[in-house]
C-alpha cells in the first residue's frame, strides 16, 4: 500500500474532519476546522497562502539583539498592529528565555537575507526548517549552514538532541507521514502549530490547532497534524513549537481574529512568520503590468 494513502485511510477511518467557510482573500485563505479524535474535539485553523501571487510576500518577524542568536520576545500580535500589509502572524522557532525580555532563538532564522540564528546540527544532521527562497517558493528540509545561499527568510523546528536521538521535526516527507516519530511528544495530544508546503513550493499550508481545554479542544497528536497537512496537500511539513506558544493571528475585514492559546492569552515568542499582502501590487497584476 502507498504510505501516503494508507495515512489518509487512517484520517477517514479514525479523525474525521470538518472545515468551516474559508475567510480573508484569493491569496491567503484562514479556515477552521474540527477534528473528531478518538480523545475528543480538537478545533483550530488552516491557512492556505498562494506564494506565486506577487502581492504576497512571507517574512520571518524577529528583532534581534546584538548578540547573534538572541532576539526579544514579541507577543505576536503586535506584528498586525505595527503592520497594515500583514495579514497573518503565527509562532514559530522553539526558544530560550533569558529572563529579561529576550530569548535564545533555537536554530536557523533567516530575516530579510540576514542570518539572525545559525542553523544547529546534531549527530551529523541539521535541523529541519522552512527556507523562502528570492523567487517567494518555499521549501521544507533539513537546512545546515552550507545550505543558505539564496534564502531570504527561514525558520526552524527542533532537531536531536542529547535527550533524544530522534532526528527532527520533519511531519511530512516527499508526501509520507513521519508524524509518529517526530518531535516533540509525538503521541501524546498538545497544541501544535505546524506548516507545510505543496510538492512544487508555490502553495504554503499553517495549521495552528489548540488543545489542553476541555470544552473547546483537547488538542493533536503529530500523527493526527501530519495527516491533516497531507489531506490539504503538503508534500513535505514541518513541526514547530507548540503548547503555550502555538498561536495564529490574522486580520479579517479590518478585524483581527485568531486561534485560542491555552495560557488564556497569546506568549510573547522570538520569531513569528508574517504573511503580507501589498494591495499595490494585487492592483498592478489586475492592471497588466
Amino acid at each position: 500500500m502507498n504510505t501516503r494513502i494508507g495515512h489518509l485511510g487512517r484520517l477517514l477511518g479514525g479523525l474525521s474532519t470538518a472545515v468551516c467557510a474559508s475567510q480573508m482573500s484569493a491569496q491567503v485563505k484562514v479556515e477552521h476546522v474540527k477534528l473528531n479524535t478518538d480523545a475528543g474535539i480538537a478545533r483550530g485553523w488552516v491557512a492556505t497562502v498562494d506564494l506565486t501571487n506577487p502581492a504576497v510576500s512571507v517574512d520571518s518577524l524577529v528583532r534581534p539583539s546584538k548578540t547573534t542568536g538572541l532576539a526579544d520576545l514579541v507577543l505576536p500580535e503586535s506584528w498586525l498592529l505595527d503592520d497594515d500589509e500583514l495579514r497573518l502572524v503565527v509562532n514559530t522557532n522553539y526558544f530560550g528565555s533569558m529572563g529579561d525580555g529576550t530569548a535564545t532563538i533555537v536554530g536557523a532564522c533567516v530575516a530579510g537575507g540576514v542570518v539572525v540564528s545559525q542553523p544547529r546540527s546534531f549527530d551529523g544532521i541539521s535541523d529541519p526548517a522552512l527556507t523562502i527562497g528570492h523567487n517567494g517558493l518555499a521549501a521544507i528540509g533539513h537546512i545546515g549552514v552550507d545550505d543558505l545561499s539564496g534564502v531570504q527568510e527561514a525558520v526552524a523546528g527542533v532537531g536531536g538532541s542529547e535527550s533524544s536521538s530522534v532526528a527532527g521535526s520533519l511531519l511530512v516527507d516527499d508526501g509520507e507521514s513521519l508524524g509518529d516519530s517526530a518531535r516533540v511528544q509525538p503521541l501524546a495530544r498538545h497544541p501544535r502549530t505546524a506548516i507545510g508546503v505543496c510538492e512544487d513550493g508555490e502553495t504554503l499550508f499553517i495549521a495552528v490547532i489548540d488543545g489542553r481545554q476541555e470544552d473547546w479542544s483537547v488538542g493533536v497528536t503529530l500523527p493526527e497534524l501530519a495527516d491533516l497537512l497531507i489531506e490539504r496537500g503538503a508534500w513535505d511539513a514541518l513541526n514547530l513549537d507548540g503548547g503555550g506558544s502555538s498561536a495564529l493571528i490574522w486580520r479579517h475585514r479590518e478585524q483581527t481574529r485568531g486561534s485560542r492559546p491555552s495560557d488564556g492569552g497569546y506568549r510573547p515568542v522570538a520569531v513569528s512568520l508574517g504573511i503580507r499582502v501589498v494591495e499595490s501590487a494585487s492592483a498592478s497584476q489586475a492592471d497588466g503590468e
